[in-house]
């Protein structure tokens, strides 16, 4: 293809920046995907889309390929645009993207539809119409490419041998055009290899052209002096096509490597004398027009030893007249008519290719109006015939299909470009917000009256809800069971493994920062990161969204935001819903508030589509893998002021032992968290991060016990409003809502209250403190079957 400076020098801006280019590939791998989701490919799509073929991927490629043949084999072949798009589709692949198969496939089915058309007519003098010019036409172009290609798998009974008989039928046609293809095609063919070995087809030229010549009554009885005389005939006629072929073609190649001397060398293949030369002199001219070396092409016209033949003049003229009409060489489409206004006028030029030349520049109704009015100033001078009316038939071939006025696969390419550029900065922000540097996957049973030694990987539970046709699960968990941590890890697993162009796309939700969770929940929250109404229609069309919601109890919810929201209905989001929330906030009726609702209220419910997962505390195992984790961190040094943390995970489980009731506390997540950071400071004097206490806790082990479990209280207090004010200010919602605040702060006191009872010398105060709290509220309300056993079980 020929550029002008400008699109030159645009292409090089491109090249210089390695990102320009990767989207712009990853542009056209978004309109393939747009391609392929239409069944039927008109022509304004396969336009589009034929303008990528040399550019595309391996697999890319394939996709749209075997789309086109598949369509090819499926639909009768009344509009030529699909054959056009093929044919130019498949002459732009790229190396090794076109496989022997392909090339069969396509070849078959254009050998029928000729076979059927041209027989349709009943009388091969009629003239034959424009179909059965394309039709010829584009099986001499899938020729090519297969010699190009090198391709050596057709079949010589079922492929070869049907199409040649046909082409020979074809000659006898009256029209000049078509019967220039048949003697195209049928040479082209001489040189595909096929699934013939040398000994069939030695039998086979003994038993048929040279029958008579070789003197052999049958293919089974040879005569020794005969065969010996045939195989000299045999071996002179194939050395001299093999030259042809083989200087020809090897021009070709020293042309694409950027050799010099490329025309030199393949005109003196051609002045070796070799019979047949037009036709590889014409697939060297077509590379030369290619490539855009003009001057080349026109000196192989003018000293190819084959200039004189007329199928070579013919040739010459048809490639000049698609270069006059081809959109691509709009610059040098008068360069194309003046050259067949000079043929026109040299007296070697046979009077058949002269009218064939008039008969060109006679351009139909389809060309532009100034290719149309710059052949017919070149047809008057040439002529002194009128011009009433254009041609309606199809000469010279348009090899491409035009250029597209409109772009609808690229608008749509584009937009999703747009949202996926969108989707992956929010992918980029969340990945690199996610900065849990301790995590033990969370264990959990299906329901809360299953026994805790039921209880399975939590994330098991989620890959299974995942997979299947449910539509809401809610996790449920004590405070600080870790609910939020994995919601928070399960986010990043899910963005993780995000490519462009899933069809899933995570997206945790804070509920407490949200002002319309109830009506707005994915909306408000993509607006959050930016996406325009546009961008989030688009994604409610397209996308389903892994919705994972955490702090159902922390925003004070009692709606059911499935069903609020009206998600997985008609022209609304498609969703999967996970919910975190605390068991404290359920009551004994809650599943109505999770479980997706029929759209009539007389309806069965639709408990199918809903499921559940009750966290369980950690195992004695977890909690010491969690140690040993948080240990290792080197954001825990940083807790301690930088300094090195002389702990050791035995010294902490020791430490737990001795007071009394923590080794129950500890199974909870976040209170363990708490101790972890807060014992080294409480148990001695050294600052954070202290020293061993293994000798002063050996000698005073009642002062030691006494004062830990006080000063403990007091470290976690703080911790506990430190974690809790950062959860207030990065709650939009909750910012200047003071009587929710207080609220908070409320409740979170006199659940530090029962930790202050569970970590009492007298055992009876945990049960009085029980009851209090029970009284007042705070205890958790508990699901049927579910009793209150231990501190563990009041927070």
């Amino acid at each position: 293809m020929v550029l002008r400076e400008a699109a030159k020098a645009w292409v090089a801006d491109v090249r210089k920046v390695r990102e320009r280019e990767g989207y712009l590939r990853e542009l056209a791998s978004q309109i393939v995907v747009e391609f392929l989701k239409n069944t039927h490919k008109n022509a304004a799509l396969i336009a589009e889309v034929a303008l990528l073929g040399h550019v595309l991927d391996r697999k890319d490629y394939r996709s749209i390929l075997s789309s086109l043949i598949g369509q090819l084999e499926r639909e009768p072949l009344t509009d030529v645009d699909l054959l056009r798009g093929l044919v130019q589709f498949l002459v732009s692949a790229p190396s090794g993207c076109v496989v022997d198969d392909d090339f069969v496939r396509i070849l078959r089915v254009l050998r029928q539809q000729l076979k059927d058309t041209y027989k349709a007519l009943g009388d091969a003098n009629r003239p034959a119409s424009g179909h059965i010019y394309h039709l010829s036409t584009a099986i001499s172009r899938v020729l090519d490419a297969m010699i190009e290609s090198d391709v050596h798998s057709l079949s010589r009974t079922e492929d070869h041998r049907p199409l040649l008989d046909l082409l020979v039928e074809l000659e006898d046609c009256r029209d000049p055009f078509v019967k220039f293809q048949a003697k195209y095609a049928w040479q082209a063919l001489q040189y595909v290899g096929d699934d013939e070995s040398p000994l069939q087809a030695l039998l086979r030229f003994g038993g048929g052209v040279t029958k008579a010549v070789l003197g052999i009554a049958s293919v089974f009885k040879l005569d020794p002096e005969s065969l010996c005389n045939g195989l000299q005939e045999l071996s002179q006629a194939a050395g001299e096509a093999y030259d042809v072929v083989k200087a020809g073609l090897e021009g070709v190649q020293a042309l694409r490597a950027g050799g010099e001397g490329a025309v030199d060398s393949m005109l003196q293949g051609f002045r070796s004398g070799a019979k047949k030369a037009w036709y590889p002199a014409l697939q060297g001219a077509r590379v030369f027009i290619r490539e855009g070396q003009l001057a080349d092409f026109e000196r192989v016209v003018h000293e190819a030893p084959c200039r004189g033949e007329p199928e070579f003049q013919w040739g010459v003229c048809q490639l000049l007249g698609e270069m006059a009409v081809d959109p691509i060489w709009v610059p040098t489409s008068q360069q194309a008519l003046h050259f067949l206004k000079q043929l026109h006028q040299s007296d070697t030029v046979c009077p058949s290719i002269k009218d064939g030349i008039l008969e060109i520049l006679t351009l139909p109704t389809n060309m532009g109006q100034l290719i149309r009015a710059q052949a017919a100033q070149v047809l008057q001078s040439l002529s002194s015939r009128r011009i009433d009316a254009p041609s309606s038939r199809p000469y010279p071939l348009v090899l491409r299909l035009p250029l597209p006025i409109r772009f609808p696969l690229l608008n749509k390419a584009l937009k999703v470009q747009t949202l996926e550029s969108n989707l992956r900065q929010l992918q980029s922000l969340r990945l690199s917000h996610h900065q849990r540097a301790v995590y033990i996957p969370p264990q959990a049973k299906a329901s809360f009256q299953d026994p805790d030694e039921e209880a399975i990987p939590l994330m098991d539970s989620v890959k299974d809800f995942l997979e299947s046709e449910r539509q809401v699960f809610l996790i449920v968990g004590d405070s600080g069971s870790g609910k939020s941590t994995f919601s928070l890890h399960l986010e990043n697993v899910l963005w993780n493994s995000y490519k462009q162009g899933d069809h899933r796309v995570p997206l945790y939700i804070h509920l407490p920062a949200l002002q319309r969770p109830v009506s707005q929940l994915i909306d408000e929250q993509l607006m959050k990161y930016s996406f325009d109404s546009a961008s989030i229609q688009e994604l409610k069309q397209d996308r389903q969204f892994i919705v994972i919601c955490d702090g159902y109890d922390e925003a004070r919810l009692t709606a059911n935001l499935h069903s609020s929201n009206g998600l997985n209905r008609p022209l609304s989001w498609d969703t999967k819903m996970i919910v975190s929330c605390r068991s404290t906030h359920l009551g004994r009726e809650y599943h109505t508030r999770f479980q997706p609702q029929p759209s009539s209220p007389y309806d069965a419910p639709l408990s199918h589509l809903y499921q559940e997962a009750v966290i369980v505390p950690f195992s004695q195992e977890q909690v010491e893998d969690y140690i040993e984790q948080f240990l290792k961190t080197p954001r825990v040094h940083v807790l301690f002021g930088k300094k090195d943390v002389l702990w050791s995970a035995q010294e902490y489980l020791e430490m737990f032992e001795r007071i009394p009731n923590l080794t129950e506390l500890v199974k909870n997540p976040f209170l363990l968290t708490l101790a972890l950071r807060a014992l080294p400071d409480v148990v001695t004097n050294e600052g954070p991060g202290g020293a061993s206490p293994t000798a002063k806790a050996e000698t005073e082990p009642a002062i030691v016990e006494e004062m830990t479990r006080s000063r403990l209280l007091k470290a976690f207090v703080n911790q506990w409003l430190e974690t809790n004010k950062r959860r207030l200010t990065t709650s939009i919602h909750l910012q200047g809502n003071v009587a929710i605040a207080s609220t908070t702060i409320s409740a979170g006191s006199k659940i530090l209250h029962l930790i202050s009872c569970s970590l009492s010398l007298d055992p009876s105060t945990n049960t009085s403190t029980g009851n209090q709290s029970s009284s007042t509220g705070i205890a958790r309300t508990n699901p049927p079957g579910r009793p209150t056993s231990s501190a563990r079980r009041w927070i």
